[in-house]
């Protein structure tokens, strides 16, 4: 959001009431977030650092992984990044296409935190955040969880290991598939899009010998509950 213009003093008091209902979830320890439509980079951005040519940056992090990660295993962002916020990394991808900096880390750190200033709001508790990718099932692209560093990663990993906890199908929180099941908009809506799109890639992919695996994790990333 920016500063004037459409956002004004009732949009300001709003952010800051859901903010602090989120700060106060936070520090309750009782909460975790399930990054669903993921477009993290992070792993690209780490790799921009090592070699700024890498094509990896292009390529979301949960692209990646749902090639590369058997069933039952645990990413862990802290091991890649530190304690540099994940969003940072994942900003050195985006600085890779419009522009490298003399300093990119630097960059994207600064980068990240400006939303907390232009709003006004204290970013401690962002600083506390953590990031997992968890692949649970074969067949399903693995699941992204942002926690607070005070729920402890050995407390979330009893948690979210416990027996179905994710669904076989879409490989997300069981009970977040149904709340989206309570939505009404139709599955089919999305289903025959997607369907049709999928194939016209596989027939370009097919023509110019690329990996069908690949095309078909892809796809299986913008619509996971097809099977569900």
């Amino acid at each position: 959001m920016q500063r004037g213009g459409l956002y004004g003093e009732a949009e300001q008091n709003l952010v800051h009431e859901v903010y602090s209902d989120t700060v106060e979830l936070l520090k309750s320890g009782k909460a975790v977030g399930v990054i669903k439509r993921s477009h993290t980079r992070a792993i690209g951005g780490y790799l921009a650092l090592k070699n700024v040519e890498s094509p990896l940056t292009y390529i979301i992090d949960k692209l990646i992984l749902s090639l590369v990660m058997p069933p039952k295993t645990v990413f862990n962002y802290h091991r890649l990044t530190g304690d540099v916020p994940v969003p940072a990394y994942s900003y050195l991808a985006r600085l890779r296409e419009i522009g490298w900096p003399k300093n990119p880390l630097e960059e994207a750190n600064s980068r990240i935190y400006r939303p907390f200033e232009d709003l006004k709001l204290d970013p401690a508790e962002f600083n506390g955040l953590r990031r997992l990718q968890v692949k649970a099932h074969h067949g399903a692209p693995p699941c992204e969880i942002e926690y607070p560093t005070r729920v402890g990663k050995l407390r979330l990993l009893q948690l979210i290991g416990q027996p179905n906890f994710f669904n076989v199908a879409t490989n997300l929180p069981i009970a977040l598939d149904l709340v989206d099941s309570m939505v009404n908009l139709p599955a089919k809506f999305t289903d025959e899009f997607v369907a049709e799109e999928e194939g016209r890639v596989l027939k370009l992919v097919d023509k110019n010998k690329g990996s069908m695996d690949a095309v078909k994790v892809f796809f299986t990333l913008l619509n996971p509950q097809k099977q569900f």
